[in-house]
């Protein structure tokens, strides 16, 4: 039953299990009496390993300082609107650590039912509410609103609870919002190009011939997520790797089959698709450049998803992001091709595509200092 918990399987999967282990062992008188189906499971989960498990967090609490901080989200699971309530805390013989202290069904997502279910499970566990360093959660106003959050709900019970917004979210948020400036949407470009092969395995053969034609390795386009913040890069790489063979299939059917938000990736300004090195056709600098300066927010986040980070770090993350995209900007960087493109342009056109990429670097810029508190 732990395994299956542990490994996230369904209770129903023991079901399976429990007829399996008879025939292995036939052997052992305990394997071929042993019965344990999804009733029995989630009856030992329920009654045993749950209130072990908090037993578990409410010792470590008591044989450390005691401290602790509370994390929170909403998760959708179907129709069913579930909350995790999450505590981290220093353990002095494994450092930092997280724990699920409680998970409940709720579909109030209001500030007020928020707060109320937290104080409930806090409290239904024996634990202080004045022990409570910071809250935890993304930062939507229902959780950090100004005048009516979840945040200021629990500050007026703990006056010295810190807030501790998502700093993922931020770097995710200020990657999106900097993109908006720029003049050519490769987020779409990506959406468009992954959405028009999944529909069709006729169009992905056609496109597998065009791998063999420009003589590269086919792999499978990534799909990505505008609410993930780790999925726009990994989309953009594969796509660079595969682009000789998506435009070439692109170019063989032609403007009037292929979607707009396409063709312009791989047509000049009259509309007529570019058949020299794809590097010189301009929106495609614009797919080089992110994939250049994008690693930026993505080893960022990366790094704050570690388990064992701690504040400070954080605080140095940001701060590095913040230093990298402004030195960025001032030595004019977007990386090797896109430098080396531009070189060869007339230059008005070459002023107007680096001042978009300038203004990319300093809305990034502006928008963490708006939404990350960079003070002392």
């Amino acid at each position: 039953v732990y395994h299956s918990v542990n490994h996230s399987h369904s209770y129903r999967s023991l079901d399976c299990t429990l007829k399996l282990i008879p025939v292995v062992f036939k052997d052992s008188a305990k394997a071929c009496k042993i019965s344990c189906g999804r009733t029995k499971a989630e009856a030992i989960v329920v009654n045993v390993l749950a209130p072990y498990t908090v037993e578990t967090i409410i010792n470590d609490l008591e044989n450390s300082c005691g401290y602790f901080s509370v994390a929170s989200d909403a998760s959708n699971h179907g129709y069913t609107k579930l909350f995790p309530v999450v505590l981290r805390y220093f353990k002095h013989t494994s450092g930092v650590v997280t724990r699920l202290l409680d998970f409940y069904e709720d579909s109030d997502e209001t500030a007020a039912a928020i707060t109320e279910q937290i104080l409930n499970v806090i409290i239904k566990n024996g634990l202080s509410m004045n022990m409570v360093s910071s809250y935890s959660a993304d930062n939507a106003s229902v959780n950090f609103g100004k005048h009516d959050g979840v945040y200021k709900k629990l500050q007026t019970v703990n006056e010295h609870l810190l807030p501790a917004g998502c700093p993922a979210h931020i770097l995710h948020n200020t990657a999106k919002k900097a993109c908006d400036i720029l003049h050519f949407d490769v987020e779409s470009l990506i959406l468009k190009v992954y959405n028009y092969f999944s529909i069709s395995a006729k169009r992905v053969s056609t496109l597998k011939e065009m791998f063999d034609f420009v003589d590269i390795e086919w792999s499978e386009l990534l799909r990505h997520v505008p609410t993930r913040w780790l999925s726009l890069f990994p989309a953009i790489d594969r796509l660079l790797k595969n682009w000789p063979a998506v435009k070439a299939y692109f170019q063989s059917i032609g403007k009037e089959e292929t979607p707009k938000v396409i063709w312009n990736f791989i047509s000049d300004e009259s509309g007529e698709a570019v058949e020299d090195d794809t590097k010189t056709c301009v929106p495609f600098l614009y797919l080089n450049f992110l994939h250049n300066c994008l690693p930026v927010f993505q080893n960022a986040i990366l790094k704050l998803e570690r388990d064992d980070l701690i504040a400070v770090e954080v605080y140095e993350i940001m701060v590095s992001v913040r230093d990298k995209l402004e030195q960025r900007q001032a030595d004019h960087f977007f990386g090797f091709e896109v430098g080396k493109a531009i070189k060869k342009m007339p230059a008005q056109q070459a002023r107007k595509i680096e001042s978009e990429f300038l203004g990319f670097y300093r809305k990034a810029v502006v928008y963490l200092e708006q939404w990350f508190d960079f003070s002392d």
